[in-house]
């Protein structure tokens, strides 16, 4: 839940600045549906962009239960329906957003490789640490480690330079 008087405030200090801004809801179908709408509403009303995203899951991601699940296909027909009900662009392309493609780091581990690390941050889910090494966070699973600490670990996942590890 979010304080709606607080973000209106946010948003008044931020429309002074050169900062753009831009409202991203995820779309949860069936159960925010009626947010949405008031988002794109007010969205139109202070002529800021509105960009709905889909809801994925994923294996670490946040779970939402009771969700109606949409394929792309239904999702950008939602879309379109609301971009005719509301007179307003909702589906943008990379080159909208001036968004370019940038080249992937080069992977500093491989999977099975066994570092020594330093603990740096408590990660979102318990019993996580975000360790580094080489110049790379690595997401520990299982860690009660300390902030500071070094320990070995072992590296499990290396996907998209997305590094992640269990102590050994």
């Amino acid at each position: 839940m979010y304080d709606i008087l607080t973000i209106e405030e946010i948003i008044k200090i931020i429309k002074k600045t050169k900062i753009e801004l831009m409202f991203t809801p995820v779309w949860l179908p069936g159960i925010n549906d009626e947010d949405i709408r008031v988002i794109i509403k007010r969205g139109k009303e202070l002529k800021i962009p509105v960009a709905i995203q889909k809801y994925e899951e994923y294996k670490y991601s946040r779970k939402v239960k009771k969700i109606k699940k949409v394929n792309y296909y239904k999702f950008y027909k939602q879309l379109r329906e609301w971009e005719k009900e509301f007179r307003i662009k909702l589906i943008y392309k990379a080159e909208d957003l001036n968004v370019t493609r940038a080249r992937n780091l080069p992977l500093v581990f491989d999977i099975g490789e066994k570092i020594n690390a330093e603990i740096k941050a408590v990660g979102w889910m318990e019993n996580q640490m975000i360790a580094a090494a080489k110049n790379r966070c690595i997401t520990v699973a299982e860690c009660k480690k300390k902030i500071g600490d070094k320990v070995n670990i072992k590296i499990t996942e290396n996907k998209s330079n997305i590094y992640l590890a269990e102590m050994i």
